[in-house]
């Protein structure tokens, strides 16, 4: 069981998570990760998430060709199984224009979200996601081309490879 909150300030310019050139080179803000669990075995993870960026904050899953290589700031990552809580917030534009961009990648499984879950990332998924682009800023999603790589604001996966468990919370934008 894994249990705290995480608060990310950058306030005098951008917050940027980018996947690595390798397979499973994640880029996460939150508990878990990809594969982190043995097989079989499930994590009850709780605890808010709060990133404050002074101009933009970026997700981008498409800069390298490893497999599995995503960015994701909530809980989970991929094949991380068992319930994951709390209220996540993104806030951009706190010192300048802000903007939130999601960009999924080209290589199988490069995924960008805000949210809890990930792909095969099973368990109840709950709590209040809140994306700010203050400042004149935009909330931008640009979707992969390969296969499954979405990018998406909310919990589970934008394939629908996780089924099982209730999914909860409001997301405002």
């Amino acid at each position: 069981s894994l249990v705290s909150q995480i608060l990310i300030i950058g306030t005098g310019g951008a917050v940027r998570l980018t996947s690595g050139d390798n397979t499973d080179a994640m880029a996460q803000i939150g508990h878990g990760g990809a594969n982190e669990i043995a097989t079989g075995a499930s994590a009850t993870i709780t605890g808010d998430i709060c990133v404050v960026a002074g101009t933009t904050v970026t997700l981008d899953s498409a800069a390298g060709p490893g497999a599995r290589s995503y960015a994701q700031i909530g809980h989970g990552g991929t094949n991380l199984t068992g319930d994951k809580t709390g209220d996540i917030t993104v806030t951009s534009g706190t010192n300048g224009t802000g903007g939130v961009t999601l960009t999924g990648g080209d290589n199988t499984e490069e995924y960008a979200q805000i949210g809890h879950g990930g792909i095969r990332s099973g368990g109840s998924l709950s709590g209040d996601i809140s994306v700010i682009g203050d400042t004149g800023g935009d909330v931008t999603l640009n979707g992969g081309t390969g296969p499954q790589n979405y990018a998406m604001i909310g919990h589970g996966d934008g394939e629908g490879a996780t089924t099982d468990g209730m999914r909860e919370g409001g997301i405002h934008i």
